[in-house]
């Protein structure tokens, strides 16, 4: 998930004109939001600390990818 996370906030930030922090923010959460509302919903497990922090480190590397997509974007 991690790895998914990364490739997705990379080209969401080659893509952009914005700040790679702001565009992986956004889809990050937006990612996240989803994962918690399916598992909500289905009842896969309970939210605790572990989980929680499961979902910064997953938000954090989405900001990660797309700041790194951002700077790698070739200029014409």
């Amino acid at each position: 998930m991690i790895l998914l996370y990364f490739i997705l906030g990379f080209k969401q930030g080659k893509v952009t004109q914005k700040k790679g922090w702001l565009i992986g923010s956004l889809w990050g959460i937006i990612f996240v939001s989803i994962i918690l509302i399916s598992s909500t919903i289905f009842c896969i497990n309970k939210i605790n600390i572990s989980s929680v922090i499961y979902y910064i480190i997953l938000i954090l590397t989405t900001i990660f990818g797309a700041i790194i997509g951002i700077n790698k974007k070739k200029e014409n």
